[in-house]
């Protein structure tokens, strides 16, 4: 297929458009995601934020999403935990830790949209089995509000607080909309499969690609 222009590449000021291929199925990115400066703000805004362990960002982020959807809290078992009471849930830290990663690795590499595609992509890949437990692609959505919402939270009092939340904005709708593809693909493969089903994907591969 020919190159599309992704339409973070339109808004970040860049002057050549990323481009997009689709080898083996995936959507491969070859130009950056963010320009240089709005790279270095993102990068100086996320270390100024960062927090792990109990009040992880990907803590954070989920706080926000079950408040905002509680349906979600069901698809994960924590429908009947209090929200304040999250963050002592052995059950949560795991989900919330996968997520302060996954902010780690497209932080890491945000000069590299192709290995930040490849991930989120995979990742999206590893929800289908939630399809079962009610899991909808309107979920997407509410998963990149929440992670503007926190940015937005963690910018507080940063200097180039507007730019950086320019790049954040970019970030997040790259990396959700990276996700809702490999979810999308993953139910495409399952569905061509006679007899495979999504729960099969309970194990999905997210791949640890070195910085």
């Amino acid at each position: 297929m020919g190159g599309e222009i992704s339409n973070a590449a339109k808004s970040n000021g860049n002057t050549k458009p990323a481009m997009a291929s689709h080898e083996g199925g995936r959507a491969r990115h070859t130009a950056p995601l963010l320009n240089s400066r709005q790279q270095d703000l993102l990068q100086k805004s996320w270390h100024h934020s960062y927090s792990s362990g109990l009040d992880s960002v990907g803590a954070r982020i989920f706080k926000k999403i079950f408040v905002t959807e509680p349906a979600v809290a069901r698809i994960f078992g924590l429908d009947h935990v209090d929200v304040k009471d999250l963050t002592f849930n052995p059950s949560f830290q795991p989900h919330a830790d996968r997520f302060t990663k996954a902010l780690i690795f497209a932080v890491d590499n945000i000069q590299n949209a192709e290995k930040i595609s490849q991930y989120a992509q995979a990742l999206g890949a590893s929800h289908v089995k939630l399809e079962s437990r009610g899991f909808k692609m309107v979920y997407w959505d509410v998963f990149a509000e929440a992670m503007t919402e926190c940015a937005i939270d963690w910018e507080d009092g940063v200097v180039y607080c507007s730019e950086a939340m320019h790049a954040w904005r970019l970030l997040v709708s790259f990396f959700v909309n990276q996700m809702r593809i490999g979810f999308e693909q993953q139910r495409r493969e399952d569905a061509a499969q006679t007899g495979h089903t999504s729960d099969d994907h309970a194990d999905a591969y997210i791949p640890e690609v070195a910085n």
